[in-house]
């Protein structure tokens, strides 16, 4: 089973072009985050977890993952 941890301030998904963008947190300004980009059905994780502060998740990315893959999106706090 292959696990995505997003973590950190500033944690961004939103759809463009059919696919998936994610940019993970960060915990300082100096610290550049990790950029991700999945296209739809061709996804190699199964689980992505989301231990963040702050962030933002948009409406199309939430129905990219339902249409898209049987993969497990948790949010923690």
């Amino acid at each position: 089973m292959k696990l995505l941890l997003l973590n950190g301030h500033g944690i961004n998904m939103h759809v463009d072009g059919a696919k998936l963008h994610i940019k993970d947190g960060r915990f300082s300004a100096s610290e550049e985050p990790q950029e991700y980009v999945f296209h739809p059905k061709r996804i190699d994780v199964d689980s992505i977890v989301v231990y963040g502060r702050s962030g933002s998740l948009s409406l199309e990315a939430i129905r990219w993952f339902i249409v898209s893959t049987p993969m497990t999106l948790q949010i923690c706090k």
